[in-house]
């Protein structure tokens, strides 16, 4: 069947964040790994129950990569 919007808009906020974590961490399995561990930034959520909750949340785990990044660590 088809996705609904809401199920569509998860899925693109996901795939959105999957691209951008893999230019930092350059495998699937440190991209996995960093989606599914309570993050002390996040109020100890994963980035994934974050990222699939809502579009500021996906923007939040944007940021928060972005700063682990350029700072030596997420």
């Amino acid at each position: 069947g088809r996705l609904t919007t809401a199920e569509g808009n998860r899925l693109v906020r996901l795939a959105k964040v999957i691209s951008f974590a893999l230019q930092i961490y350059g495998t699937p399995e440190k991209v996995r790994e960093f989606l599914r561990r309570p993050h002390a930034m996040l109020d100890g959520k994963s980035p994934f129950d974050v990222v699939l909750a809502t579009n500021p949340g996906a923007d939040l785990v944007i940021s928060l990569l972005g700063r682990g990044a350029y700072s030596g660590g997420v």
